[in-house]
């Protein structure tokens, strides 16, 4: 009775849409349900509710054009004694990232019934299908490790005859699907190593295994950057207006930078041939794509640093792992020797 009276006064009955779907009056408003999954003082005051209520009413309060809610309008109409102003901005934010008929351009709110862009994006995300998604997450993984002289790569096999048994350094990247959080990924890893095709491999050591942390998130960023291009690529048809339009190019350009760092942060974890012929785990920790050109450049770094990896050797250090029983080494041997014993490091430059 109340929003009836109230969409009467405003002289337009179309905005129940907005405050039952965004405000209150659903069980699954948006402004509901942000105030129940935030922290205990910001629940306790509705703020969100408070925000998106001080909103609606200063951009629909019965004229006939609505003018928009300012920032410093809406601090005013929610502040109270005790409260965090600063929480009122985090509010906004949240709203506009979830509300369905909230639209904001420069620090300036306005709700109306027309739908916005997240509820178009609602819309698509739900209709991206599992082979888009998967076909644009190892793209990126790929786009990520890049490209390194000296180091073959070899992406998502499948068997172990689709990596090579080489002397050269091979960094074998996992599909998301085979990550730490599975139990079989390590007996993969296992076998891969020790067997190529029919036969055992040799140079087990010169192999570096780069493995996802856990795949849920990258496939959910994945799942963002193709649902924001399929809005952009249907912006043609003058269903979106100049305001949405520059939205919809910073939500695709933030989706895609978005899924860009979720690829670095997932694959942080490198398995490599230890002394006792088992798997050695090395987690990399925190760091985001400025911390190189490339995944590959970043793990390499890592890897030299406790001389897994190294540019060449110096003839002294060569002495220490002559076999005794052999008067003469030939080079063949010595360069083998550096791919297939754990003992030895990785040589990036075999000549020197």
């Amino acid at each position: 009775m109340f929003r009836t009276a109230v969409f009467e006064q405003l002289g337009e009955p179309r905005l129940e849409g907005a405050v039952t779907t965004d405000i209150i009056g659903k069980d699954h408003a948006h402004a509901l349900r942000l105030d129940a999954e935030a922290t205990p003082e910001v629940k306790k005051a509705r703020l969100h509710r408070k925000v998106a209520t001080a909103i609606f009413f200063e951009s629909n309060g019965g004229q006939q054009h609505g003018k928009d809610a300012t920032q410093p309008e809406v601090r005013l109409a929610v502040a109270e004694p005790g409260l965090e102003i600063g929480n009122v901005e985090q509010c906004l934010d949240a709203l506009v990232d979830a509300c369905y008929y909230l639209t904001a351009e420069r620090n300036r709110y306005r709700f109306s019934f027309t739908e916005n862009l997240n509820k178009r994006f609602a819309d698509v995300r739900a209709t991206v299908s599992g082979p888009a998604i998967d076909e644009i997450v190892r793209a990126e993984i790929q786009r990520a490790l890049g490209r390194l002289s000296g180091v073959e790569l070899i992406a998502f096999p499948k068997k172990s005859g689709e990596i090579p048994d080489r002397p050269v350094v091979t960094m074998v990247v996992l599909t998301p699907e085979n990550s730490m959080s599975e139990s079989s990924t390590a007996a993969l890893i296992s076998s891969l190593t020790n067997e190529s095709d029919s036969s055992s491999r040799t140079f087990k050591s010169a192999l570096i295994w780069v493995v996802a942390q856990e795949p849920g998130s990258l496939r959910e960023e994945a799942r963002r950057v193709l649902a924001w291009r399929d809005i952009d690529n249907d912006s043609d048809g003058g269903r979106i207006d100049e305001i949405q339009q520059r939205q919809l190019t910073e939500n695709v350009k933030r989706a895609e930078r978005d899924l860009k760092e979720c690829a670095w942060r997932t694959y942080k974890n490198v398995f490599i041939l230890a002394d006792d012929n088992s798997m050695r785990p090395i987690d990399l920790g925190l760091f985001n794509s400025s911390a190189a050109n490339s995944l590959t450049e970043l793990i390499l770094s890592r890897l030299r640093q406790d001389d897994i990896v190294v540019e060449g050797v110096a003839p002294n250090r060569l002495t220490r792992f002559w076999p005794p029983a052999l008067p003469e080494w030939s080079t063949k041997a010595v360069r083998d020797a550096f791919y297939a014993s754990p003992k030895l490091p990785d040589c990036l430059s075999p000549k020197q």
